[in-house]
């Protein structure tokens, strides 16, 4: 528990402030791209990592896998204090003091940007919702798939090394769509695609239908997650993109927190489809929520100039 405890607080410090890196370094626009590069090279661990795990384990032991995961979290860490010490920084940004004070005031900006009704209001409330929704049925997959589906458990683990296959190949032209046309296309393409994805999931009952089902979950997250990631990072100002990173993930998963209980409530009182209908419904239509609220108005592109302003006015 100690272990899992530390990786997990060990992601949580890590995730916010790469994502920022990238932004930090990416012409604003082939961002969308960049996002879909690293999305891809990160998904690759998908790939190989259960199979991977699961030979050591099965052949060696469970203590010859952690040990081996241990290396390669090293190894990630050095490359991490690499890039972060070897990349030249943009000689006009000024870091900012590591301080309690420091935190508060960029705490402080944030909360005044959501309810400020801006763009970054209608980010927060659509991520919100789909956060609650996809964690309604995020725990359920495998129970429905292999007790209602009837997969094996090793089928089980090829449909998830098929969906993260399909996310390499398509979180490239994916962050592509996003700076071409826009990152609320990507995002609106990428609810929709969810819905179709539920719709298919459901009915399915042979492994090839189960494969069709995770192509098209792949090639949703790969349309959503680098438009999602691209919009942030120019929707705040530069100073801000790290502390708004992390902002939405802790702040949306305490307001999601219940879901995966209300999602097996859901299971056991009605029937096993109803959590993912509900998701795939709810999916759709924060999709069309998102096509309409979440256009960059000229004034605000530029690295979020305007809402910099607004967070000054804040402090």
């Amino acid at each position: 528990m100690v272990a899992l405890g530390f990786s997990f607080i060990t992601s949580s410090m890590v995730g916010p402030s790469f994502s920022a890196f990238i932004a930090d370094q990416t012409p604003e626009e082939n961002r969308g791209k960049v996002f879909g590069i690293t999305n891809s090279l990160f998904m690759i661990i998908g790939v190989i990592g259960p199979p991977l795990g699961g030979f050591l384990a099965q052949n060696y032991s469970y203590k010859q896998m952690y040990f081996v995961a241990a290396i390669i979290y090293f190894s990630a860490a050095i490359i991490r204090i690499w890039m972060a010490t070897s990349v030249t920084m943009n000689p006009e940004k000024q870091s900012q003091e590591l301080s309690i004070q420091s935190l508060k005031k960029n705490l402080t900006t944030m909360v005044g940007m959501i309810v400020g009704g801006g763009i970054i209001t209608w980010i927060f409330i659509s991520d919100g919702a789909s956060d609650i929704a996809f964690r309604l049925t995020g725990s359920l997959f495998p129970i429905y798939t292999q007790d209602i589906g009837g997969m094996t458990v090793q089928q089980i683990g090829f449909l998830n090394a098929i969906n993260s296959g399909v996310m390499v190949m398509l979180n490239i032209p994916g962050g592509w769509l996003s700076d071409k046309f826009g990152e609320r296309v990507g995002i609106m393409l990428g609810f929709m695609t969810f819905t179709l994805a539920f719709f298919t999931f459901l009915p399915a009952t042979t492994f090839s239908r189960f494969v069709i089902a995770q192509i098209i979950f792949a090639v949703g997250a790969s349309l959503l997650g680098p438009a999602y990631n691209s919009l942030v990072s120019k929707a705040v100002p530069e100073k801000m993109r790290g502390t708004a990173f992390g902002f939405f993930q802790s702040t949306l998963g305490i307001i999601s927190l219940p879901a995966p209980w209300i999602g097996a409530q859901l299971w056991e009182r009605f029937t096993p489809q109803t959590p993912f209908v509900i998701t795939a419904i709810v999916s759709f239509f924060i999709g069309i929520f998102c096509w309409f609220k979440l256009r960059l108005p000229p004034a605000e592109e530029g690295e979020g100039m305007n809402l910099a302003k607004a967070g000054a006015a804040v402090d």
